[in-house]
């Protein structure tokens, strides 16, 4: 038996899902000029959805600093390697929180 708020948040889900394969269904890219920003790009070795040299891209999008950052495991690597990738993310934003 759920509360009241377990049930409030269950009714979230569907329209926030629902936007969010709207707006991959919707999505065009549209070229750009490169970002300015660094970039930190994290993927998995086994990841079937993104292969590293499709990560490693993202290295032409951006006139900053580009760091590419290769774990094993799959699309939800970060799943299983947080302690590392908090690590990365830490030493990549000097430590901001």
């Amino acid at each position: 038996m759920t509360g009241a708020k377990d049930e409030q948040l269950l009714a979230m889900i569907p329209p926030a899902l629902r936007g969010d394969c709207r707006a991959v269904q919707t999505y065009a890219y549209v070229p750009g000029p490169p970002l300015r920003c660094p970039v930190l790009s994290l993927v998995g070795t086994d990841d079937p959805q993104a292969t590293t040299d499709e990560v490693g891209a993202w290295a032409g999008r951006t006139d900053g600093p580009f760091t590419l950052r290769v774990c094993d495991g799959g699309h939800f690597h970060l799943d299983t390697h947080t302690d590392e990738i908090a690590d990365v993310i830490r030493s990549t934003t000097g430590g901001m929180s």
